[in-house]
């Protein structure tokens, strides 16, 4: 398949340790796999160091050409998506960019113009990527969320997904992000057995011999599904899309997902396609999707 370079926009996903940037082909829509690149990011670093490692992650991407025209980057809060300034501040991420214009920045590194870079927040990057490999399917309204380091949730209303800031809705003793992102689960399994875990992925491991762990994972699948049915009862949706690094291990909670929340509501619930590669999909499709109006 030829590619028209004029059609390719860079789009990349910013993490809280890391950056995975890529090209994606708008014209034939696909993403262009040799592109992607995953790179390490010291969050705790100096602006210079964060803005450095971001823009050469970029440019990597891009393997020698000029950067596109087009760049979207999907970004988490808090942050001034319309401006490029970022303000996240006791986040344990990205401190030292507090009140910087990221977008004169990167356009400075890139060797672009200020405004062919577009931010939008994470969330709504990873479902908008998500709507865009349902290659032409009408899903209507749908419910996007991210199980990681944090919570995120996006709202689509004719295609156009926008950040839904659940993540701070009440929930059990306290907010939602504190029920379902990787902190609960380390914070959880130490309670309960006095060990610490680094994270999810090696409590995924441990499930299939601790039977601890393998009700904590039963657990969350409990009580995301006793969200997800409070939350249908103020949003309508057609469709929810779930992703995010947590639900790499969605073996082990999504049946009970499926049996307390799915069919009785007549609401789809879907795991995401495009896994992490969605938000890069998304961000990529920030220029286009500019002047398509969203109708929350």
């Amino acid at each position: 398949m030829k590619i028209k370079y004029d059609n390719v926009a860079l789009g990349a996903d910013i993490g809280g340790s890391h950056i995975t940037t890529g090209l994606v082909d708008l014209g034939n829509g696909r993403l262009l796999e040799d592109t992607v690149v995953r790179t390490p990011v010291q969050s705790d670093g100096s602006a210079d160091e964060i803005l450095n490692a971001w823009s050469a992650a970029l440019r990597r991407s891009c393997q020698g050409r000029a950067v596109p025209q087009r760049v979207g980057l999907a970004m988490p809060g808090p942050f001034d998506y319309e401006k490029g300034i970022s303000w996240m501040k006791g986040m344990g991420k990205y401190e030292k960019l507090y009140g910087v214009d990221v977008r004169e920045a990167l356009a400075m590194r890139l060797n672009t113009a200020p405004e062919n870079i577009l931010f939008k927040n994470d969330a709504a990057c990873f479902l908008q990527g998500e709507l865009l490999a349902l290659s032409g399917e009408t899903p209507g309204r749908v419910l996007g969320f991210t199980l990681g380091t944090g919570f995120g949730s996006a709202y689509a209303v004719g295609g156009v997904a926008e950040d839904a800031e659940l993540w701070r809705t009440p929930f059990g003793e306290s907010i939602a992000e504190n029920h379902f992102s990787t902190r609960w689960f380390v914070s959880q399994y130490e309670s309960r057995t006095g060990k610490t875990a680094t994270g999810v992925a090696e409590l995924y491991h441990m499930a299939s011999v601790d039977l601890k762990v393998g009700q904590l994972f039963e657990e969350f699948g409990y009580n995301l599904s006793s969200f997800l049915n409070s939350i249908i009862q103020q949003l309508t949706c057609d469709t929810i899309i779930i992703g995010g690094n947590i639900a790499k291990a969605s073996d082990l909670f999504w049946p009970i997902l499926e049996s307390e929340f799915g069919a009785p509501n007549g609401i789809a619930l879907a795991p995401c396609r495009l896994g992490e590669m969605a938000p890069i999909w998304g961000a990529a499709s920030l220029h286009a999707m500019a002047n398509v109006s969203n109708s929350i």
